[in-house]
């Protein structure tokens, strides 16, 4: 199915079986559908082909809602945990990094998946996972990923929030890999209190 330049495309499904193809070339139409089909209903998904407008033509760019409830890795078929989640991205491939919490709070392991759209995403590995003791422990607190590029070293380092169940340490513990997605060795743990882990790199 071709849509030339200047069209809006919308595919509308509610159901598996119930699509419904809504053209036009007017902006003001475009701009209030889709206002239209946002506010609706929440459970209501939307994949189109991409628009913006400039100069009062319409070409295309990307537009999708999705439910964050809804995230299932198809790998997995649960919903992703990736709670405290980082973002990296490597070539053309996205990597979200997070805590995994399906058995509650505590320390299970941290995750990652995979996408090459930020929308579809594939769990890959576990970096981490609970150890018997230590900062890694049953009931140490471990959130937060954040995982950079060391360029000198050639390591994928990870930042973590490490801390006991009543959150008093506030430590900073450091975790690296040869590979993004690969299995993290933990290193060393700083003493200093954080507790956000909001890591940003300055070039």
């Amino acid at each position: 199915m071709g849509i030339g330049r200047g069209e809006l495309c919308c595919i509308v499904r509610n159901s598996p079986g119930i699509t419904a193809k809504i053209s036009t070339m007017h902006i003001s139409f475009a701009v209030i559908f889709t206002a239209f089909l946002t506010a609706v209903n929440a459970s209501l998904q939307i994949v189109g082909l991409p628009w913006q407008c400039m100069l009062g033509k319409l070409t295309l760019c990307d537009i999708r809602q999705v439910s964050g409830g809804s995230w299932t890795s198809p790998s997995t078929w649960e919903h992703l945990q990736a709670h405290g989640a980082g973002v990296i991205k490597v070539g053309s491939t996205f990597y979200l990094i997070g805590e995994n919490k399906l058995e509650g709070s505590p320390f299970q392991s941290i995750r990652c998946y995979s996408s090459q759209n930020l929308v579809d995403w594939t769990f890959a590995e576990s970096l981490l996972t609970r150890q018997a003791s230590g900062d890694l422990g049953p009931v140490r607190v471990v959130e937060r990923p954040k995982v950079i590029y060391n360029d000198k070293t050639g390591q994928y380092v990870m930042y973590l929030h490490i801390d006991n169940s009543s959150c008093s340490e506030a430590k900073v513990g450091v975790a690296t890999s040869s590979s993004v997605c690969g299995t993290y060795s933990y290193r060393w743990v700083a003493f200093f209190q954080t507790e956000t882990i909001g890591l940003y790199i300055y070039n």
